[in-house]
């Protein structure tokens, strides 16, 4: 509110940040003679960029890629590299309160949220460390940002391993135009033989020597031989300016041909969110947790119900686009103090090796589905090629799906602060702040050299009984002690 104190000149800004703090500035001068003059600058959240130090309560989700808490308990990724930046620039922090798995989705059937949302909105926390999309279910629990992030939304597949070469692909080397012209110059070339072969005395009639020199020409255009050779020079020159030009035309073809069919030419199954629904022989995986799902469960679009009987069942759905733990065997190996008990050691490493491998696989990567699975698809956004395809084992395919997503901050519904977030967000995107921050993060560190290390005998000798104990494992020494795996099995939780 603007406030005047008794007979004085200036008028001063009041408003609170904390209920429990009044700030107070001078924002213009009041006079009979020259009105009121203004002291400060037009925007509001030009002179309201300090925060004073406020304490939001944050949540942040384990599984985004693009906002994570680092070993030295600071913000990493695009996301958190911007909430670093604009927690220095409007002097406020954060205590994260909670750290969920999922980013939130709106259940239907109990009328309730979950995830990160469901923090925001049930007032456990004031704003989100992480990327969310926007959607119209979310905008009427929480408040956006603007958006910091647009990408497509994409089909990911595995890369197809047939490549098939259809007979057209022999006539694409040129163009349309140029055929025509290869043709044209060999009726132009049969006419004009006619003509010459008629001014030379030949008694043939117009037709069969048309239909001869069409024959004589194809001869020559399948680099034969001709039966008879004019003693005309006329006719001779006619004939040599032919067969150059067909070498000339036979070279270009065998090259450009060579060129077409090396290069890699996938057939691909669909090329669009129509086509996959169309083709019915894949089926889509989402991440769990996440708008893609709602996207096509909560649609009365006709495309999104068929959509939703290629879908995955709900507890099928991977947990993240990448694990934390990748799918593999960690071993762990047991001293034994004699020699005579080598075969005991073995098959008991084996059995706590496959007793490891199963507590380590219990993430799922969809990613990972679809490179073991070649009839699945992956419904995800394109920027998160630039994040995982190093870690991917298999080679993969994009698919544009034809729709476009917009990632930004959270903040609880009706937060005070939204508002002067929004402002100092649109500075940072009109001064280049945006841009450098997100290839910061998109860079790899190149810095990160391997250190190798000497090695000794015996640690040598270690690794090939390590070795020996791999090998047993792959074809099943573990047999003796299966009862000791299966009761190890049991008192697991799955």
């Amino acid at each position: 509110m603007l406030v005047r104190c008794g007979t004085e000149s200036i008028l001063r800004e009041w408003y609170s940040i904390d209920t429990n703090q009044i700030e107070m500035m001078d924002v213009a001068t009041w006079s009979l003679k020259k009105g009121i003059t203004k002291m400060v600058p037009n925007f509001l959240y030009e002179r309201r960029h300090n925060l004073q130090g406020l304490i939001m309560k944050a949540v942040i989700v384990k599984t985004s890629i693009f906002s994570s808490i680092n070993k030295d308990g600071e913000l990493d990724g695009i996301f958190g590299r911007i909430l670093t930046e604009l927690c220095v620039t409007l002097n406020f922090s954060f205590d994260v309160v909670s750290q969920v798995k999922a980013y939130g989705r709106w259940n239907s059937k109990e009328k309730t949220w979950s995830g990160a949302i469901a923090e925001l909105y049930y007032g456990r926390a004031d704003i989100s460390l992480s990327d969310f999309s926007i959607t119209n279910d979310r905008l009427n629990a929480v408040d956006f940002t603007i958006p910091l992030m647009t990408s497509k939304n994409i089909l990911v597949i595995r890369e197809p391993e047939n490549l098939a070469v259809q007979w057209s692909s022999h006539f694409l080397i040129f163009t349309f135009s140029v055929w025509i012209a290869v043709f044209g110059v060999l009726i132009a070339s049969s006419i004009f033989l006619a003509l010459l072969k008629i001014k030379s005395g030949s008694d043939n009639k117009i037709g069969y020597l048309l239909i001869d020199n069409l024959l004589e020409i194809w001869g020559i255009f399948c680099q034969q031989g001709l039966p008879n050779f004019s003693p005309k020079s006329s006719l001779r020159i006619v004939y040599f300016s032919l067969c150059l030009s067909i070498i000339v035309f036979w070279a270009a073809y065998s090259a450009a041909l060579i060129s077409f069919l090396s290069s890699v030419n996938h057939v691909l199954p669909f090329d669009s969110l129509e086509g996959f629904v169309a083709d019915g022989t894949y089926q889509l995986a989402v991440v769990h947790g996440t708008a893609y799902y709602d996207k096509f469960a909560n649609s009365g679009d006709p495309l999104a119900k068929e959509v939703m009987k290629l879908m995955l069942e709900e507890e099928k759905l991977p947990r993240t686009e990448t694990e934390g733990f990748k799918r593999g065997l960690l071993y762990l190996h047991i001293e034994f103090p004699t020699d005579s008990k080598i075969h005991l050691r073995k098959n008991m490493n084996a059995v706590i090796n496959l007793w490891i491998m199963k507590i380590f696989n219990t993430t799922k990567n969809s990613l990972d589905m679809i490179c073991k699975n070649r009839r699945l698809a992956m419904y995800t956004y394109d920027e998160i090629r630039k994040r995982v395809n190093y870690k991917i084992l298999c080679k993969l395919i994009r698919i544009d799906a034809g729709h476009v997503n917009n990632f930004a901050l959270i903040l609880s519904k009706n937060n005070p602060f939204t508002d002067v977030i929004n402002f100092q967000l649109r500075k940072f995107m009109d001064k280049g702040m945006m841009s450098r921050l997100k290839d910061i993060s998109f860079k790899r560190k190149s810095n990160n050299m391997i250190q190798h290390q000497p090695v000794s005998l015996i640690s040598q000798l270690y690794n090939n009984d390590n070795s020996e104990i791999n090998r047993d494992l792959k074809v099943g020494t573990a047999n003796k002690f299966s009862v000791v795996a299966m009761k190890i099995e049991n008192l697991m939780p799955t």
